[in-house]
């Protein structure tokens, strides 16, 4: 995390991030298991001018993904698996999500039959 940043969903942390406000600037690796409740908050947040970087897998078939795009955001992909603390590396891809409020050019299509 750079600094200067507010993590609101830090490991082993007292406060919930989900009903806090959050800081002028947050960088978010929120919990596998509350991935669509951060978006949404980082969404909320971010229309109250904050600035929102998000470490998330980059599961582009998923709604919450679908949801970042549609709002509007800078995506850099992780070459490579995450690895943490010297464990074993992530079951996914990552990426980084910076929220800007533009989408632009968005499309997404459902299976053509045959594909």
């Amino acid at each position: 995390m750079s600094k200067g940043y507010f993590d609101p969903c830090p490991y082993m942390s007292v406060f919930d991030g989900l009903e806090i406000e959050w800081g002028e600037k947050n960088f978010v690796n929120p919990p596998y298991s509350k991935i669509k409740e951060f978006v949404d908050k980082a969404i909320e947040e971010h229309k109250n001018h904050r600035e929102v970087v998000l470490l998330i897998p980059a599961r582009t078939d998923t709604q919450y993904f679908k949801k970042l795009v549609n709002y509007g955001c800078d995506i850099t992909f992780v070459t490579g698996r995450l690895h943490f603390n010297n464990s074993n590396s992530a079951p996914f891809p990552s990426c980084y999500i910076r929220l800007n409020g533009k989408c632009l050019n968005c499309f997404w299509r459902d299976r053509i039959k045959g594909e």
